[in-house]
């Protein structure tokens, strides 16, 4: 039973090492406080052996489990910000509208397969997946993506004129009181509804003027906010 308790004392003490000791740079209050938790583990792993009814090569084999255990766990969490990265590029590749969050705090998104950037957003909480153009000047939702944002078509009034590639089109102007990308909301954004029809909403340049930076390098496209 001695025993038992003394092994769980030691895990203890070891989670408690990973938790608190485990990144890069220490204060000296830290170091102090490091090299005291080791002595008292050493202590502890010293009680496993100098009872007489131990097994001493059994018990260093478990105390050697214990410890490669414990540098394991300190890896894991000391690198637990680049598998995070690791993570999000991974998700980014798979779902390319899906944001990826880099080290300096801007948003990634890559090229997808029909060669367009893919945005994701929450229109108004709403889940919107927009494709990015440069050429278009505002923010533009499809009639499908303005219901279920839960506006009347019928009521909108339909005064932008705009040119495209398949002839004249009229918008109804609004404003988007929240849009969020990933964890960055802005608000009051120039939107138009389409009255023609549309596959995907579109991401234009209303937005891309109000981010602090942008940016495609290769097949990302980078926001910085």
């Amino acid at each position: 039973m001695n025993k038992i308790i003394i092994l769980i004392l030691f895990v203890s003490g070891a989670l408690l090492l990973v938790k608190n000791f485990s990144s890069t740079a220490m204060t000296s209050d830290q170091m102090a406080n490091f090299v005291y938790m080791a002595v008292l583990l050493t202590f502890l792993a010293g009680g496993m052996f100098t009872r007489d009814n131990v097994n001493k090569k059994q018990a260093f084999g478990h105390l050697m489990s214990w410890l490669i255990i414990m540098l394991v766990f300190v890896m894991l969490y000391s690198f637990k910000g680049d598998f995070a990265v690791i993570k999000n590029k991974m998700a980014g590749s798979l779902f390319p509208a899906s944001a990826t969050y880099n080290h300096d705090g801007s948003v990634s998104f890559n090229l997808s397969d029909d060669r367009h950037f893919y945005v994701n957003a929450y229109v108004e909480g709403v889940k919107v997946k927009f494709m990015v153009d440069t050429g278009a000047s505002k923010v533009v939702l499809t009639q499908n993506d303005a219901k279920r944002l839960g506006l009347n078509l019928n009521q909108l009034d339909y005064t932008q004129k705009s040119y495209t590639a398949n002839g004249e089109v009229w918008g109804a102007p609004i404003k988007i009181d929240s849009f969020m990308v990933g964890d960055y909301e802005l608000e009051n954004v120039s939107a138009s509804i389409n009255s023609g029809e549309m596959e995907t909403s579109l991401l234009g340049m209303a937005y891309l003027n109000l981010l602090k930076s942008y940016r495609v390098e290769g097949n990302i496209l980078t926001f910085e906010y």
